[in-house]
């Protein structure tokens, strides 16, 4: 799934990765993460257990797996809590096997009931192009439109809420 970063260099895409395996019911993180970053992970996996149903995860899913979440780019140290939401929808494609939506990123803090906290940095985080949509939280959807227009000249972009928007 595509997050959306904020770097000292400006907006970049940062991708994660979720694969679940036979195991003990573990949750293994990888990629250079810090403990923010690791926090967020860990919030997103409780939002997706106890949400299972709503988001078409069979009962079964979690039972006997070890899951992975990665991180690519392990040199480049990562942290904040923006990309909580990433994890939540890598996971909910992982366990319902629905693809994420093409040309969708995504940015904001994941609380435990699903809910996208305040972000900053939007516009910075915009500016990697080729966005037509991005899962950003209520407050930031009335800028969205703006931003995107201003940084990519799309009018047509629009925010999304909520994991199902984010899969297909």
């Amino acid at each position: 799934a595509p997050g959306l970063a904020y770097t000292s260099v400006g907006g970049e895409l940062l991708f994660v990765e979720a694969t679940a395996m036979q195991g003990k019911n573990q949750l293994t993180l990888t990629g250079h993460l810090g403990n923010v970053m690791k926090e967020s992970a860990q919030a997103a996996m409780s939002f997706i257990r106890s949400n299972a149903r709503a988001l078409a995860i069979p009962a079964n899913a979690f039972e006997g797996h070890d899951v992975h979440i990665h991180v690519p780019s392990g040199a480049i140290p990562k942290d904040g809590p923006s990309a909580g939401i990433t994890m939540a929808v890598a996971l909910s494609s992982m366990y319902s096997s629905r693809a994420v939506k093409p040309r969708l990123a995504m940015t904001g803090e994941i609380t435990l009931r699903g809910e996208l906290l305040p972000i900053g940095g939007l516009r910075e985080k915009l500016h990697p192009g080729h966005l037509r949509h991005a899962l950003v939280g209520h407050k930031e959807r009335h800028t969205f439109a703006a931003h995107l227009q201003l940084l990519c000249g799309r009018e047509r972009g629009r925010a999304r809420i909520g994991l199902d928007d984010a899969v297909v």
